[in-house]
């Protein structure tokens, strides 16, 4: 499972959300909004798991993004 989440991480910690979400619905299935789920625990996981690895902060991540 760790191994299908390792370019997904990538995307999310690179800010590049919408691409994070297709890659998602393709590893997983499932539709928007369950891939939005799975998003968002994945990004507060990762955001206390490799928090310095993020090139943007809580307060700007994700803005601009509306789905």
């Amino acid at each position: 499972m760790a191994d299908d989440w390792t370019d997904i991480d990538e995307r999310i910690i690179q800010a590049r959300i919408l691409p994070a979400l297709k890659l998602i619905r393709e590893q997983f299935g499932g539709d928007l909004r369950e891939a939005i789920d799975l998003l968002n625990g994945r990004y507060l996981h990762l955001r206390e798991a490799r928090a310095d690895d993020f090139t943007v902060g809580p307060e700007d991540y994700g803005r601009g993004v509306y789905t």
